[in-house]
Parts: C-alpha cells; structure tokens; sequence
C-alpha cells in the first residue's frame, strides 16, 4: 500500500534551497512533484525530497532549519485549530485526532509516566516517510506549541532514529535540552506534564470547532474516492491509537472517520478488507516496534498491544512469526 502526505509537507524546500544558492523547484520538478503541490503527495516521493534537499546543502538536521520558519497556517485547518487549542495537551490530542491528515506513514501515540508527558512517533517501514522528513515533521509539531505557548517551551529528553554518529548540538539547541538520544525505531519527545496543562492565551473552543468541521470535509472528499489508498492506513492508524487502551471499538472508529458504522463496513467490503484482520496486521506490525525497542517488558508489550495477558501475546507472535517473543529477542 502506498503511504501519502499533506501536500504542503515539501512545500518549504525551495525557499531552504535559495538560501544556500541551490535551485529547490529544479529539484522538486526532478522528483515529479508540481510546484504548487496540493492534495496529497506520495510518501515515497516526499522522502526523496527532503534527503537529496538535505544532500544538496550538506545538512543532516535540515528538518529543524525549515521548521524554525513555520507557522499554525503551514498545516492548514489542524494547524489553525492547534493555534486556538486550551492547552498544548488538547493541542496534541487534535494530531492523535487526525493523524494521516499530515501523514498516514506514521503512528502517532501519548503516554503519561508520572510528571513526564510522552509523545512517540512510529515510522511505518524502516525507510518510510524518511529519517529528514520525519525530524521535519516533529520540530514542525514542536515549532507550532512553542509558538502558542506562554513561555519558554523546551524539551526534558528527545530520541531520534537517526544513528549514533549524528551531531546532536543542532538538536539539543533547538529543543533546548541536553537529552537527546539516538539509534531508537521509535522518534519520542518528552515534555513536562505540567507545560502541557498551562491555559494557553489564544484559546476559542468556537474557532476549534470550526476548523475542525472544515477539516472533517477535506478528508471526508478524501474518502469519497472509489479506491483511495488513504482510508484503510486511517483505520490502521486509529486502531493503534485504541490499542493501548486495551479496547478496539470499530464504531469509535467509524465516527472517528466521520461516518456511520455501517458505511465504514461497506468501504471496507469494498475494499475486500476485514477489521479483525486489520487489528492483527497493526498488532504485529507494533509488536515488531515495541519489542526493537527494548525498554519494555514482554508483560508490558502484551498490554499496549492488547492482550489480556502474557501468554495471549505470546501464541499471537508465534502464529505472526513462527517463534516466541523471547526466542525472537535471544
């Protein structure tokens, strides 16, 4: 299946590239992408985009330079509906909301562990949507809060999946911390509980609701595509979401999509697609994550997944892969 994301998402290239006397719209035309992109863009291609940009310049950590530009408009309707949020938390919440709005070749989750509160980001593949654009799209998150926020924003630890021999002094002056780790599957932010509760001086539920309601109708015209590829990655990105709340409800999601039940059944029989057979496909895809990540227990990794217990999990992964969690991990 072919991931896809928000057609602004390459959008700050060209001007990037100028400023180092680079030609960006050559290099986007190279790669196919029209010059006022709009819809959506193959996630493949934005990849591309953002690591030849990166190469053009001789910069790594090019996603944190064209986020230092960005702006709530640069996400359309989500990114005015963060604007006008309560606090950074409901912000946040609207991303996990809508999460293939921005991209679909990513899962989006939240945790909160005592005074810390969590936000990780699971690319899809290995290579997808790219190491540069996927730190884009994170500083550009980070970006957007900071600008909302009443103070100053900083991070208490970031992780990156980039590998150790980064240089992390771009990163840690960025986010203004000096935790920042490396060679992880998993890209996490960690921010203090308590910057995430503060009352933000813009909010207005009304304006909320209102780009909301605009958002809901750009992506329900996504959906009304006979065979739009974006709405089974929605599925699979809302059940993830539910996962970890140890309950999958099918109708939740539905309304989640903006339709009734039953019409989500009928895409989905359309589609020759079942939805316990999409619970299993993302309960193995993270389970796969969760246990590369190595900082969790296999009791730990049952229940983010789902399980009721241990030994559930464990003859799920052995019909997934033909061994145990722990014969895969030895």
């Amino acid at each position: 299946m072919q991931f896809s994301s928000y057609g602004n998402w390459v959008k700050p290239i060209p001007h990037l590239l100028n400023r180092f006397g680079a030609d960006g719209h050559a290099l986007l035309a190279e790669l196919g992408i029209e010059r006022q992109a709009s819809g959506r863009i193959p996630v493949e291609k934005t990849a591309l985009a953002w690591r030849r940009a990166a190469e053009t310049i001789g910069e790594p950590a090019i996603g944190l330079l064209a986020a230092e530009a960005a702006q709530p408009a640069s996400w359309g309707e989500l990114g005015l509906a963060i604007m006008c949020s309560e606090s950074l938390g409901h912000a946040i919440a609207l991303l996990l909301k809508y999460p293939a709005f921005i991209s679909d070749s990513v899962h989006i989750a939240t945790r909160v562990e005592g005074d810390a509160f969590i936000l990780d980001v699971t690319p899809a593949t290995p290579e997808l949507p790219g190491i540069e654009s996927l730190e884009f799209g994170m500083a550009t998150g980070f970006q957007l809060l900071r600008a909302i926020y009443p103070g100053q924003l900083t991070l208490r630890s970031l992780t990156l999946t980039r590998d150790e021999s980064t240089d992390l002094g771009p990163y840690r002056r960025f986010y203004g911390c000096d935790d920042v780790q490396t060679g992880s599957p998993i890209a996490r932010q960690v921010y203090a509980l308590h910057d995430t509760q503060v009352a933000l001086p813009f909010a207005n539920e009304a304006l909320v609701r209102n780009h909301e309601s605009l958002l809901q109708q750009q992506l329900q015209q996504q959906l009304t595509q006979p065979h739009s590829p974006d709405l089974e990655r929605l599925i699979l990105n809302a059940i993830g979401l539910q996962m970890a709340t140890g309950t999958v409800d099918q109708g939740a999601i539905a309304r989640q999509l903006n339709m009734s039940a039953r019409h989500l059944q009928r895409k989905l029989k359309a589609r020759q697609l079942r939805f316990t057979d999409m619970v299993d496909q993302v309960r193995r895809d993270h389970a796969l994550n969760l246990l590369r990540d190595g900082r969790r227990s296999l009791t730990e990794v049952a229940h983010l997944l789902g399980f009721s217990d241990h030994s559930n999990f464990t003859r799920a992964f052995k019909r997934w892969f033909g061994q145990t969690p722990t014969q895969y991990l030895a």
